[in-house]
């Protein structure tokens, strides 16, 4: 009966032993008054009558449960801290303008970013590059956010504008994102096409449901179109089309919002010295594309017309290089 007893009062220790380990893995400390029970295992049983093995056991299925109560608070902690971690970013939002760019990952588009971060508002980048949205992410913890995703599906858009709108009051949109391809007028293909139109569609998906999240009112809307909008050029027909197209947008948003609170204006840059031209060397060469315009420059000028003043805006916007 008495090596039973010991039996039991070993694994008793065990048990114990291990569920400080485990509190003391997860940062927590208990007490348990383990003294008595100490000294009475020691005491022979002509001492003392010895505690019954199934009271020991009792002992030892408490101090489990006990342990196992504490992991589940653990977890819970755990798992809403995480919660309140996630959504910290759009609680920060709240006491910052909140701007949406559309491909803010490269190019002008980045350059804008860069500028508005400088500027005190909160960007959040629609684009299609997810490793580049996550590498500005860990550049702006506090201030970008980034959704990667196909701005010429319509779901897609509507989700993501609804997502942003949870973060704060969306104060401005610039449509950024754009695709070209530069070939003599017979040599177009039905992909060249679409490729060509991709940025129209995104301007016109992003742009409604931005306004609509807005209630239509409040928003300032810069389209970044391009000289193309202004003249036609060699071997850009399928450019300057979308190009016209997006301008011709442009003017009617001016028309059905004139008067209101929504400000929609262009911006007409030349050429930049951005990868827009890595598809197009033959059009284009890298040592021509060298002497355009700094995108960082570019989006630097766009930047300050939003913060003109209270009492005027800056309208259309002609950015030409020397």
């Amino acid at each position: 009966m008495a090596e039973r007893i010991i039996s039991s009062y070993l694994v008793g220790c065990t048990a114990l032993n291990l569920a400080s380990m485990i509190c003391a893995n997860i940062g927590l400390h208990i007490i348990i008054p383990i003294n008595t029970m100490t000294r009475d295992a020691a005491m022979t049983a002509s001492e003392k009558t010895l505690p019954s093995s199934s009271g020991i056991f009792s002992g030892i299925k408490l101090v489990f449960s006990f342990s196992l109560l504490i992991l589940k608070t653990k977890y819970l902690i755990i798992k809403y801290s995480i919660i309140i971690t996630e959504n910290s970013k759009e609680n920060q939002t709240m006491d910052k303008p909140v701007m949406i760019i559309t491909g803010g990952s490269s190019g002008l588009g980045l350059g804008i970013t860069k500028a508005a971060l400088e500027n005190g508002y909160f960007v959040v980048n629609l684009s299609k590059n997810p490793e580049k949205i996550k590498k500005l992410e860990q550049c702006f913890p506090d201030s970008y956010m980034g959704i990667a995703g196909d701005l010429t599906d319509e779901s897609h858009v509507k989700n993501a504008i609804a997502k942003i709108s949870e973060c704060g009051r969306i104060s401005v949109l610039i449509n950024s994102a754009e695709r070209g391809c530069f070939r003599n007028p017979t040599d177009y293909t039905s992909a060249d096409i679409d490729l060509s139109l991709e940025g129209l569609r995104s301007m016109i998906l992003c742009t409604t449901y931005t306004l609509k999240a807005c209630g239509e009112k409040d928003l300032r809307i810069i389209n970044i179109l391009s000289s193309a909008a202004l003249k036609g050029k060699p071997k850009e027909a399928l450019y300057c089309s979308a190009k016209w197209g997006e301008r011709g947008y442009t003017e009617a948003l001016k028309a059905a919002y004139s008067g209101s609170s929504v400000k929609v204006s262009a911006v007409f840059p030349s050429g930049m010295n951005t990868g827009f031209w890595d598809n197009s060397r033959d059009y284009i060469s890298e040592s021509k594309s060298a002497s355009f315009m700094d995108p960082d420059e570019v989006g630097r000028v766009i930047v300050s017309g939003l913060n003109a003043g209270a009492t005027l805006k800056i309208g259309d916007m002609i950015i030409e290089r020397n």
